[in-house]
């Protein structure tokens, strides 16, 4: 099975912060490592006159970015540790000590301070991607962050191919329930299908609401065996919730499955909901699950 993890954050940013981002933390390391002992290497082979400091941006950068603001903090203080020999090197001791006691500790500060607000930023960034990405009703993907994370998938399974389902859903008789029990029964009923859902779906998985009552899930390595064995645990997982008092949640699914994926999301998702579709005709409350061939 092939593995899918968040891609929220790097696929959304221009390359050089997308690298940065995909570092692990024992490479980040050694990048900042490397450019620190440069930086210090240079500035303590330069004439005193010729400040190089701003060059200890670059691995502060890379590490408040690339690893929040805990390694954004860590680097800063290396590379001020840096600086001071350097600089040591370079000229041993000033004239007026007192320029020590003010240089050192403001280079400490700013080195500091700009690692804290990379790593503020970065924070910020991601907190707006979330928002942008998620649905705060059910806490699940949104149609915009689906997307995202079914195109990430398709494009893994293109390069290793293995079998996959789309999983299409609508909550039978909305309209009803939001008449009879107001918005909040409504919300409540969305918010009992989202838990099922989050309770089902595998890390692999990406499950969203995609509509106002309807909501999609792609199934990594599920052929038809899989997906009707999800439908129907899915089924008894709703079944047995009880968001209304006594309220039976009714659901029409449908689930296409492909041996590799199709050409595009928007072509997965119409087959899946068609066969959704296909289950309201037939009496909703139930499951449709087909075999979808890919036309050449």
């Amino acid at each position: 099975m092939h593995e899918l993890r968040s891609n929220t954050t790097t696929g959304s940013s221009p390359p050089v912060l997308a690298w940065v981002e995909s570092l692990r933390p024992a490479a980040t390391a050694a990048v900042c490592a490397a450019l620190i002992a440069i930086v210090a290497a240079a500035d303590s082979l330069t004439p005193f006159d010729l400040r190089l400091f701003i060059l200890y941006f670059f691995p502060i950068a890379i590490a408040g970015w690339g690893k929040g603001t805990p390694a954004g903090l860590l680097c800063a203080f290396a590379s001020g540790l840096a600086w001071s020999v350097a600089n040591y090197l370079a000229n041993p001791l000033p004239d007026d000590l007192r320029v020590l006691f003010w240089n050192i500790p403001a280079m400490f500060l700013s080195f500091l301070a700009v690692a804290y607000l990379i790593g503020m930023v970065r924070r910020m960034r991601d907190e707006l991607l979330a928002l942008a990405m998620n649905d705060p009703l059910t806490g699940l993907l949104n149609r915009r962050g689906f997307e995202q994370r079914a195109a990430d998938l398709m494009d893994l399974l293109r390069r290793n191919p293995g079998p996959l389902a789309m999983v299409y859903l609508d909550v039978d008789n909305f309209k009803a329930v939001n008449d009879a029990r107001g918005h909040s029964g409504g919300d409540d009923l969305l918010r009992a299908v989202g838990r099922a859902l989050a309770k089902r779906t595998r890390r692999s998985d990406v499950a969203a609401r995609v509509g106002g009552d309807e909501f999609a899930v792609l199934l990594n390595g599920a052929d038809e065996t899989a997906a009707a064995k999800f439908c129907r645990d899915l089924q008894a997982l709703l079944l047995a919730a009880d968001p209304l008092d006594r309220g039976r949640i009714s659901v029409s699914i449908g689930a296409a499955c492909f041996d590799a994926p199709p050409s595009g999301i928007e072509e997965f998702m119409e087959q899946a909901n068609r066969l959704m579709f296909e289950t309201k005709r037939g009496g909703k409350s139930g499951t449709t699950v087909r075999k979808v061939a890919i036309e050449a």
